[in-house]
């Protein structure tokens, strides 16, 4: 999957490659991350937009074939993490949401897959988008979230438990 033009200069080569191997990662998580979701927490609105981001990082390889451009497939899946996350914030507890803990990875699969001056971006975008929630509940009070106590606190582990993973992972 990896286009010709990307072949021949090994920098760019290896970024299309860290491209491919983070949506792959992200395509087996996703799966594991619908059936916490669905069966654990419930959370059916939830679960589908785990299941729908999971379906459309596998579309982000053919966008960087078809656009030749390893820095269009890691910012397009960076932006793709980035509104999932968002989403999951918001409909789960805002700032103090399991899910808010992994807008530390936007920076990091940024930088892996395009460049330190994306990194540098998406940490700004990931700062203004943690301040927005904590601004909102400042002005209008915490998000309200369906989730039960024992769902939050699973969630919490299984949130954790995957940064820490996550982290290993790009290490």
């Amino acid at each position: 999957l990896v286009p010709p033009s990307l072949r021949e200069d090994p920098a760019e080569r290896r970024r299309a490659i860290r491209v491919l191997a983070f949506c792959a990662a992200m395509g087996l998580w996703a799966p594991i991350f619908w059936a916490v979701y669905e069966f654990l927490v419930p959370c059916r609105p939830c679960a589908l937009g785990g299941a729908g981001a999971g379906t459309l990082v596998l579309t982000i390889p053919f966008l960087q074939r078809w656009t030749q451009r390893s820095w269009i497939g890691g910012n397009a899946l960076t932006l793709l993490a980035g509104a999932t996350y968002a989403a999951l914030v918001i409909y789960t507890g805002g700032c103090s949401s399991p899910a808010a803990v992994w807008f530390v990875s936007l920076p990091i699969i940024a930088t892996m897959t395009v460049d330190l001056r994306s990194g540098v971006f998406w940490s700004v975008a990931s700062v203004l988008v943690v301040s927005a929630f904590f601004t909102y509940e400042e002005c209008f009070g915490q998000l309200s979230t369906p989730l039960s106590h024992r769902a939050f606190h699973v969630l919490q582990f299984a949130g954790l438990a995957g940064i820490i993973f996550c982290v290993l992972g790009l290490t």
